[in-house]
């Protein structure tokens, strides 16, 4: 695994080193309940069936670099195309049926670091750069541009990623910027939730997500702030009933924060081995400057986190949760139920990358035989 890490990256980071260790304990506290399972535990066993299979040989036109796939309500598949600034659209078996959307800053432009997400049958995608999220509905079999949703900043916070929309709600990280103890200027990340009607109503700073490991450089009066190289990352998704799911990727601990306080915030845990790094992949770092390339060094941790970065919610407001084993090509996936508790279990290759489940199916991206990203399904029977 490289690592690529630029100074662009401190908008990403969410608080100083010396605060990081008591993340974890941070989130045990806010937890009412406590549900800890045995390393070597076993659940209901699922096997997972390749389903689909869309190559770059079926659609040659229209592959140039798949980073985000949604499923809409009657099971077809809607897929972004960061190269090309495209949304394609797929019927539920794989067969291609349109595109839309475009490069640009106008209405219904976009660029190819937007952010998709769908709700029923319609598209949502989010530019942060140009404040907006621009909503796509299909009618009579074609795409429509049919609405832009200006964002504002909300005091001194900025909306940075669209999480999750509903029927009166759209979920949003905004990122808030803060000098820490050293100097430095880093960033916090949290999750507000606007009106869907009237994004002048809202309710900010629902949780806030875990910590990132920094390292920081004196640069003569200003303190810059990186990453450290291999640091766990916060995860975060929202359920069907609106509970916030909250994690890192050094721990396979989770966080369930119901919107209504009344109820319990679930921690589940399970002790997992994180990945041993090989020599090659600490050699292969690239993105820091020569400068500070003792920094790095310095820095360079043992391991690296094993947790995969994807919480996948479903229907039932329960989640799949998936961590990598050491030298294995398969990860093994999870399924934590509202109540907190671990259910079911199945592996899936390590090369697919699950975005969605829906109908027992996790629908995501896989290389194929060319090394390009394709739409894979893996059905659990």
């Amino acid at each position: 695994m490289r690592f690529i890490a630029f100074i662009a990256l401190l908008l990403l980071i969410t608080s100083c080193a010396a605060e990081d260790s008591q993340t974890t304990d941070r989130l045990s506290e806010l937890a009412e309940e406590v549900i800890e399972f045995d390393h070597d535990a076993r659940f209901s066993a699922l096997e997972s069936v390749q389903i689909l299979k869309i190559t770059d040989e079926d659609v040659e036109p229209l592959f140039g670099r798949l980073n985000q796939l949604r499923v809409l309500r009657d099971g077809s598949l809607i897929a972004f195309d960061a190269a090309d600034v495209r949304i394609h659209h797929f019927d539920a078996a794989g067969n291609y049926l349109s595109s839309f959307g475009s490069s640009g800053e106008g209405p219904g432009e976009f660029s190819n670091s937007a952010v998709l997400q769908v709700h029923n049958d319609t598209v949502y995608v989010f530019e942060r750069l140009a404040y907006k999220i621009d909503v796509f509905s299909l009618t009579n079999s074609q795409w429509t541009h049919t609405e832009t949703i200006a964002l504002e900043n909300i005091e001194d916070d900025m909306p940075w990623r669209l999480q999750k929309v509903d029927d009166a709600h759209i979920w949003m990280q905004f990122r808030h910027s803060e000098t820490n103890r050293k100097g430095a200027s880093i960033s916090v990340y949290h999750i507000t939730r606007l009106d869907r009607n009237n994004t002048d109503k809202y309710e900010t700073w629902l949780v806030t997500l875990p910590d990132l490991n920094l390292m920081f450089e004196d640069l003569g009066g200003f303190i810059a702030a990186y990453p450290v190289p291999f640091s766990h990352r916060p995860i975060v998704d929202i359920t069907p009933d609106g509970d916030i799911i909250l994690a890192r990727t050094d721990a396979f601990s989770f966080l369930r924060k119901p919107i209504d306080r009344t109820n319990p915030a679930i921690l589940t845990t399970l002790p997992i081995d994180n990945i041993r790094l090989t020599i090659e992949e600490k050699q292969n770092v690239t993105g820091f400057a020569d400068r500070i390339q003792s920094l790095v060094d310095l820095h360079m941790p043992d391991y690296r986190p094993a947790v995969i970065t994807q919480i996948i919610t479903d229907d039932d407001n329960g989640f799949w949760a998936g961590y990598e084993i050491e030298e294995k090509t398969e990860n093994r996936w999870l399924y934590i139920d509202a109540s907190g508790n671990i259910t079911e279990e199945t592996y899936l290759p390590g090369s697919f990358t699950p975005h969605v489940f829906k109908n027992a199916t996790f629908f995501g991206l896989e290389p194929d035989s060319n090394g390009i990203n394709a739409i894979s399904a893996y059905r659990l029977d």
